[in-house]
């Protein structure tokens, strides 16, 4: 609306003219001129009418008609700020049936109409789960039918659809394959199928590091840590495979096989992203492996006097093949007897 006219403040031609001009007559420091902040008003204009309309012009379902009209605040024969205009284009797309909304204010000779375009989403058909293209997907077909099943053939709501989808990563979640989530939003084709990009956490490969007692996997210069056992007598032990998703009940049995060798002290897992692919997972297997070998001497004597002395050693990890050694010597006066197996 235009402000009022400002009132003529010139001096009378009688009155007499000071040199000092009154504080309450001068902005001061820190105030804004008074034409500034009228500037700074939002303007707000007459809705004379409303419509809302398809963008490509086909008819609009009467029932997305109703739920439009409902999300918008807009009301004929109030005034509005471009600001609530904005706010009802939210509030239409905050429902989840349109994939696009726009809106086009014309002046006419009682206001302004606003025309609200929208396009509503296609009827869901079906859904299409898609992984790394390498694997078969995990996910049967039936538990995404009977996730998304009461959806199809209804227009899609984008609202009821993202709360699938975190149904669908709560079943991942519970089947032990902790590392699957949706990693896009859908993709939705004219026919209404609705693709969804899933990271499963396939495996990229198995890798064996050793540890020293303080968890370090590398030496104070540098470099790996080596370790005597070979790493084909601690991955032989998983039935997990690289190419295979990562399932964490599996993993843990795996893990306990490895350990039940009986030849570590500790065995940690830790993952890290593919180096070919950062959706796929690295499986880094941290062995501690702690000493297995042992050394035992002994002196002794007979019922006839003879003294005799031995000394053993014993290998639960020989050759880093998880083979046992055992070797004995004994000496008395009279006899030596070797004992080796």
């Amino acid at each position: 609306q235009p402000s009022d006219p400002a009132p003529d403040v010139s001096p009378a031609p009688d009155a007499p003219v000071s040199d000092e001009t009154p504080a309450s007559d001068s902005p001061g420091p820190d105030e804004p001129p008074e034409d500034e902040v009228a500037a700074e008003e939002e303007v707000q204009v007459l809705v004379a009418e409303l419509d809302v309309v398809t963008l490509d012009g086909s008819p609009l379902d009467p029932s997305l008609e109703d739920i439009d009209y409902q999300a918008i605040t807009l009301r004929p024969g109030r005034p509005a700020a471009r600001s609530q205009l904005q706010e009802d284009i939210n509030n239409i797309f905050a429902t989840g049936f349109f994939a696009n909304v726009r809106a086009q204010p014309e002046d006419t000779d009682l206001g302004v109409r606003v025309t609200f375009g929208v396009q509503p989403n296609p009827i869901l058909t079906g859904v299409d789960i898609r992984t790394d293209g390498e694997t078969a997907s995990v996910l049967p077909d039936e538990k995404i039918d009977e996730i998304f099943g009461d959806q199809y053939g209804k227009i899609l709501n984008l609202i009821d659809f993202q709360d699938a989808i975190l149904e669908l990563n709560e079943w991942y979640t519970s089947q032990g394959y902790v590392l699957a989530q949706v990693t896009a939003a859908p993709q939705v084709s004219d026919e209404g199928v609705a693709t969804l990009i899933v990271a499963e956490g396939v495996i990229e490969s198995i890798e064996v590091r050793y540890i020293d007692e303080d968890g370090n996997t590398v030496d104070a210069e540098g470099e790996p840590i080596d370790g005597r056992t070979h790493d084909y007598i601690v991955t032989r032990e998983f039935e997990t495979q690289p190419g295979d998703v990562f399932r964490q009940g599996t993993i843990e049995q795996d893990l306990r096989r490895a350990f039940d060798l009986g030849i570590f002290d500790d065995i940690r897992l830790s993952l890290d992203p593919g180096d070919e692919d950062p959706r796929k997972v690295k499986v880094l297997v941290n062995i501690d492996e702690g000493n297995t070998g042992s050394v035992g001497a002994a002196v002794g004597f007979n019922l006839t006097g003879d003294i005799f002395g031995s000394i053993s050693y014993q290998q639960d990890n020989f050759g880093g093949n998880n083979q046992k050694l055992r070797t004995e010597v004994q000496l008395s006066e009279r006899d030596l007897l070797f004992d080796g197996s």
